[in-house]
């Protein structure tokens, strides 16, 4: 039994990566694709940002990666959770594209506590 729990245990490890990261303070953001012909659009949800603190790159042309910093550390009572203690100071998100993307023809805008970013699709 103790061999069948650490294999289901190692299984959902491997398969449900956590969302926070309590070593560096941040946690992964809300975040929508939708993929046309011609671009991938993604938009991300961070409240509590300024936009002069988000930094994007593309590491490969198949991720986009985002780190945010918040204007003020965050608990998650904060944002209405009440059964898990802890607090954050920034976002951060590793986005595996569906096809590949082009870095170079990139243009993002931030409005309301929505980032959206537009990536050329690589024909």
């Amino acid at each position: 039994m103790d061999e069948y729990l650490k294999r289901a245990e190692y299984m959902f490890e491997r398969v449900f990566v956590p969302s926070w990261n309590e070593a560096a303070q941040t946690i992964e953001p809300l975040y929508n694709m939708a993929v046309g012909s011609n671009e991938v659009i993604v938009t991300v949800d961070l409240p509590y940002v300024n936009p002069e603190e988000v930094t994007l790159k593309v590491p490969a042309d198949d991720t986009v990666e985002i780190y945010a910093n918040t204007k003020r550390q965050i608990t998650f009572a904060d944002m209405g959770v009440r059964h898990r203690g802890g607090q954050f100071k920034g976002y951060h998100a590793r986005i595996n594209m569906p096809v590949p993307v082009l870095e170079s023809g990139m243009t993002s805008k931030f409005k309301r506590g929505v980032l959206e970013i537009r990536l050329p699709r690589l024909l």
